[in-house]
């Protein structure tokens, strides 16, 4: 015998909600349509990793009664300005509506215990699926699907998508978010991360050169017409700048002389944990979320923020391997 399902818990009131014209009430907005509640934190890389699942899902069932709601849940104390989530809202281009749960009552009221969580809420209001950490795309939209089908047969779903439109921003800033800078000789090398692309100027900020055509991909090529995705770390090594293309998980190589771009390591996908890979092949050894680069001599080292190691390639044998760390969360 299944145990009893347990109906959805109301959001507390007077809480703070962005994306969303109003407080949304799981009695009237939730009702007869299936809700993907995310919990999550602007900090963690799991749940960066988690966005773009979320993304492709909202795609897929646009024109299905499906409303996903982030729920922010604060893991350090700056996370719980409602400021800084909207920056992060923004910075992420996160469409659906968040609650901002900075004393962690909807965390409560749900039991969750992880970042990041899903909740999967069917069309009648009952919770039907927790799913902590990583999710894949096949996975959740296979649960969705299966609850959609469910409340057509019950008759419990209403007609079309959920309408609320995400705040707007203003469009006009030469830099957005921007992630990291470097300063190698006389030149400044900025990771312009929103708008996914790579400044250089002098050191008093005199543009020189912007290196991607500002829109996320992954194409290699000349400064205007390459791309990134969420471009961060930066180091130099002899007459090239290397570029830790976190949304990509790759790691890029552009020489300063000719302003080409090209990916030196990664497949591209990401990695999952650690397994072994041979260090002379790099461009077919994925990588998870590269996020810092220091360069030592001839070599580069690379925070793996997805996988929390330290990496090196080396710039002259084309050499990738893990450096540091067995792939876990802690202090070992």
């Amino acid at each position: 015998m299944q145990p009893p399902l347990v109906r959805s818990p109301e959001f507390p009131p007077a809480l703070i909600w962005i994306n969303a014209p109003r407080p949304l009430t799981a009695a009237a907005d939730l009702k007869g349509r299936v809700t993907i509640l995310d919990f999550w934190t602007y900090c963690c890389i799991n749940y960066m990793h988690v966005l773009p699942v979320l993304s492709r899902v909202e795609e897929i069932f646009a024109r299905d009664p499906v409303q996903v709601i982030g729920v922010h849940c604060a893991k350090f104390p700056s996370e719980r300005d409602p400021d800084n989530i909207r920056c992060a809202v923004r910075r992420y281009q996160v469409k659906h509506p968040v609650v901002v749960d900075s004393r962690h009552e909807v965390w409560e009221r749900f039991a969750v215990r992880a970042w990041p969580t899903l909740v999967l809420i069917d069309a009648a209001g009952y919770v039907r699926e927790m799913i902590s950490g990583e999710v894949e795309e096949e996975i959740l939209s296979s649960m969705v699907r299966a609850l959609l089908s469910e409340g057509s047969k019950k008759g419990t779903l209403v007609e079309g998508p959920p309408r609320q439109p995400p705040e707007e921003e203003r469009g006009d800033r030469f830099l957005r978010y921007p992630g990291k800078l470097h300063i190698f000789r006389d030149r400044l090398f900025l990771a312009d991360s929103g708008h996914h692309r790579i400044v250089v100027s002098d050191l008093q900020g005199r543009v020189e050169a912007v290196v991607g055509a500002g829109e996320a991909g992954a194409r290699d090529g000349h400064a205007a017409s390459a791309t990134f995705s969420h471009p961060r770390g930066l180091a130099v090594v002899e007459d090239a700048l290397f570029v830790a293309d976190t949304g990509n998980h790759l790691l890029r190589r552009i020489e300063l002389s000719s302003r080409q771009v090209q990916t030196v390591a990664g497949t591209g996908v990401k990695g999952t944990h650690p397994t072994p890979s041979d260090p002379t092949r790099p461009r077919e050894t994925p990588l998870r979320s590269p996020w810092g680069l220091l360069s030592i001599g001839s070599q580069v080292l690379i925070a793996m923020a997805g996988s929390h190691q330290v990496w090196i390639f080396d710039t002259q044998k084309h050499w990738l391997s893990p450096w540091g760390g067995i792939g876990t969360r802690g202090p070992h």
